[in-house]
């Protein structure tokens, strides 16, 4: 038997990708059987719809219409046989697995000025700093620009991440120039807000500007400022843990606070989850300075997405955005809340989730997310086609580069996959220079800090860089 079917060819499949809620979709498969059908199920339900196709010049026509929001699955029927697709969505006999189709909202939109822009991704600490830096308490060390970062545990084995450099807000400010003159529309800035580490990932007070950086008035005048050059400013939410040296927990009571290690009382207990109090307690990564918010705090939420809340805070001073750190450890109701709070303060804003992999039929913790169905993410950060140009640019594997390609073509809609934030690393992964350049893997953070590439391993690390950035702005 002769057939084809490719969801990403118009003539196959109208709209192609994502649909909206509302829009008429058109199959056609081209078969040489006498009879077709569709199986169409809906993921969260399992129900299960069936459609005739009507048969014209050698191809079977099939109209859906009117399906609800939703994640659904769809295979075809051939004279009695189950037809599926291959790694690149081509249709093939056996129905083992089964093409994708998503639906959202009809209202769903992503703001037009993040569409084809080039993110810069900011370290406050380490960028630039102008001025003085401010002295330096609690233990912290204040290094030489340009020295290397301290990176031994110390005698008690934690790792403080407590030197700093000194970069600030008013820092990037004076580079705005700079900036624009490299195309930046975006900068995407890791935490802000006070912490001890200079990761500033372990919030210590989610309302202040930590002062090392700056305070309220410099990020609102960045915010001008960059505005003036056409760059947005986006934000790292990191709203599924906390710092243990917070006033929120004040495990080491250095607050002015109740905090929840101190008291049952606290304001802030509900926030997290004891298995033993004081001492036992949920933390990310069973890392003990990041207690884990408790997931069914509505207080925490609410103080994040409500009403006087941080975001409002953040995104009155002129923010444009927020990028949410793991954020498919939120549960959906907080994405959700957090969507409407940067919306209703800015529809314009623009909410992007770090997800490592295809953000449209991702399970998290045995729950299928919904980033994309219209009232959560706008975007998220592309690992997988990430990983996907590497491996193509180090070992010519064209063929998973396809297939990344296809699949998120069929699976995202066209506004979020105008969208995605395109990355070849960032700080949770190795820099591209370092991978490209085919240098062995240090084990140890003594080999990490004394790791570099030889002239000739630089040399044709920047020759694949090249052909990396040209699939990287152009692919989609």
């Amino acid at each position: 038997m002769s057939f084809y079917f490719n969801p990403i060819d118009t003539n196959c499949k109208t709209p192609r990708g994502a649909v909206r809620e509302g829009e008429i979709i058109s199959f056609t498969l081209t078969a040489t059987g006498c009879s077709a059908k569709i199986f169409l199920r809906e993921d969260k339900t399992g129900e299960l719809t069936i459609i005739n196709g009507e048969k014209s010049n050698g191809k079977f026509n099939f109209t859906v219409t009117n399906l609800p929001v939703g994640l659904y699955w769809y295979v075809f029927e051939i004279d009695g046989a189950l037809y599926g697709r291959d790694d690149f969505l081509n249709l093939i006999l056996g129905d083992a697995n089964w093409y994708q189709l998503l639906v959202y909202a009809k209202d769903y939109t992503v703001p037009n000025w993040f569409k084809g822009g080039v993110i810069y991704q900011i370290f406050p600490d380490r960028f630039y700093k102008k001025g003085k830096t401010p002295k330096l308490t609690d233990g912290k060390i204040l290094r030489k620009w340009g020295e290397q970062p301290y990176f031994k545990p110390n005698a008690d084995g934690k790792m403080l991440n407590n030197d700093f450099f000194g970069g600030n807000i008013k820092g990037i400010i004076s580079k705005l120039s700079y900036l624009s003159k490299l195309g930046v529309s975006v900068i995407y800035l890791n935490p802000i807000t006070e912490a001890y580490s200079n990761h500033r990932y372990d919030a210590g007070d989610f309302m202040k500007i930590d002062g090392l950086l700056g305070a309220d008035n410099d990020f609102k005048t960045l915010c001008e400022k960059a505005n003036e050059y056409g760059i947005k400013i986006v934000l790292d939410g990191v709203f599924n843990h906390t710092g243990d040296d917070s006033v929120y927990f004040n495990k080491y009571g250095k607050y002015n606070s109740v905090g929840a290690y101190q008291s049952e009382n606290s304001p802030y207990y509900s926030w997290y989850t004891f298995k033993k109090y004081p001492d036992e307690y949920t933390c990310w990564w069973d890392i003990l300075i990041l207690p884990t918010i408790n997931k069914n705090s509505i207080e925490f939420e609410d103080f994040i997405a409500g009403d006087n809340g941080v975001i409002e805070k953040y995104m009155r001073l002129g923010a444009s955005g927020y990028r949410l750190d793991v954020v498919d450890e939120l549960p959906s109701r907080f994405v959700k809340k957090i969507r409407s709070k940067i919306k209703s303060e800015n529809p314009n804003a623009v909410l992007i989730g770090e997800v490592w992999e295809d953000a449209t039929y991702k399970i998290a913790y045995d729950t299928r997310k919904e980033y994309f169905l219209g009232n959560e993410l706008d975007s998220v950060m592309n690992y997988p086609l990430k990983n996907a140009i590497i491996d193509y640019v180090l070992n010519k594997n064209a063929t998973e580069l396809n297939k990344v390609v296809s699949e998120q073509i069929n699976n995202y809609p066209k506004q979020a996959l105008d969208s995605l934030m395109n990355i070849l690393d960032t700080h949770d992964t190795a820099r591209i220079l370092t991978v490209l350049g085919r240098k062995i893997k240090p084990k140890t953070r003594e080999e990490m800090s004394t790791c570099s590439l030889d002239e000739n391993s630089r040399y044709f690390a920047k020759l694949r860089l090249k052909i990396a950035v040209l699939l990287q702005f152009t692919l989609y």
